[in-house]
């Protein structure tokens, strides 16, 4: 992730006890904007169900802009109780999704060092047995 440290100011931020609604809607949409923490939008739409309990049809999906509309016009309606609440649950819900991200790439460069490996291993099989023919 290269926004580590911008990253590391919102996990901050949403571990802070008292939490204005402005607040809370503005770290809302830097989450959702950030690719470095949802790279698709089918991952923020996954965040938004997780961590609202709310379901955005398609046509909104397609769009991160939209989606962020959508949300920030259904956080508007909360009191100052209920931000608390859904604060908890955006902090687990992020931690996960980010876990997951670091889990999944720690994967994905295991896999492609074996991949290097099998070719290189494919290589030295091919080379070995041109040169084989050649005795």
């Amino acid at each position: 992730m290269d926004n580590s440290k911008a990253i590391n100011d919102i996990l901050k931020q949403l571990k802070t006890k008292r939490f204005s609604k402005d607040n809370f809607i503005g770290l809302i949409v830097c989450i959702l904007l950030n690719k470095d923490i949802f790279s698709y939008n089918q991952e923020v739409s996954k965040f938004i169900k997780l961590s609202f309990d709310l379901n955005l049809p398609l046509y909104a999906v397609r769009s991160r802009t939209l989606m962020v509309a959508k949300i920030c016009r259904y956080l508007f309606k909360f009191n100052e109780k209920e931000i608390e609440r859904l604060r908890t649950k955006v902090y687990i819900n992020l931690t996960t999704a980010l876990a997951d991200k670091l889990n999944s790439s720690t994967n994905l460069d295991g896999k492609s060092k074996n991949n290097k490996n099998d070719a290189l291993s494919n290589m030295n099989k091919w080379i070995g047995g041109i040169l084989k023919k050649d005795n």
